[in-house]
């Protein structure tokens, strides 16, 4: 009898940490994804200011900087592949450790017939795959998301490209390495973001 008693003593103990740890691990994730929201936020930001700029740019024969704004839409992508990725691996530790074990708790607690609890903490395995499902009224939001920063930093890259080589200004020395490292950057850019993304596709 005191035996059983200590082993409740443990598992209720082991509920509140575990419960503790869903709660951080839940807080961790918002905070995450408020802070991919304010990314999809800047990368609008960015395309205004890039759009603004751009006749001044060109004005000015600075087709350069037109590199340099494709290097910033990259960046902004891959902060928020960053975000999402970090959600991902919370969401995944949640629903694949702390969930069954606090199920496996409550039916070790419960008196006589084990319960149901297959639907408690269940969120992270039936909301998220919902939420990132494949689906077409998904399309715009996922253009906003990664879409806009890759198609920004390709048409910038496109622009530079174009206008050196209408002025006749294409340096092989300066533009080569500039042209082949963001080529580069787009395909990674391109390839990270299908990766992340199957991340997601897989676990539907």
């Amino acid at each position: 009898m005191q035996h059983r008693e200590e082993h409740r003593e443990q598992l209720s103990l082991e509920l509140d940490i575990r419960t503790k740890e869903y709660d951080a691990l839940r807080n961790e994730i918002n905070n995450l994804l408020n802070s991919a929201y304010q990314t999809t936020n800047l990368t609008i930001a960015a395309v205004g200011v890039a759009l603004a700029a751009a006749p001044y740019m060109v004005q000015s024969d600075m087709a350069r900087l037109f590199a340099i704004v494709a290097i910033v839409f990259y960046t902004i992508c891959w902060i928020q592949l960053r975000y999402v990725r970090q959600v991902y691996n919370l969401s995944d530790h949640i629903s694949s450790v702390i969930a069954p074990r606090v199920r496996i708790i409550l039916n070790d607690l419960s008196p006589g017939t084990p319960q149901d609890y297959s639907s408690l903490l269940d969120w992270e395995a039936s909301g998220g795959q919902k939420t990132h499902k494949s689906s077409l009224w998904l399309l715009p939001i996922e253009a906003a998301r990664y879409g806009l920063p890759i198609l920004g930093g390709l048409i910038s890259f496109l622009t530079y490209l174009a206008l050196v080589l209408q002025a006749d200004k294409f340096d092989i020395v300066i533009d080569g390495p500039i042209s082949l490292f963001c080529s580069t950057l787009f395909v990674y850019t391109g390839y990270a973001t299908f990766a992340v993304r199957r991340l997601f596709l897989a676990n539907e």
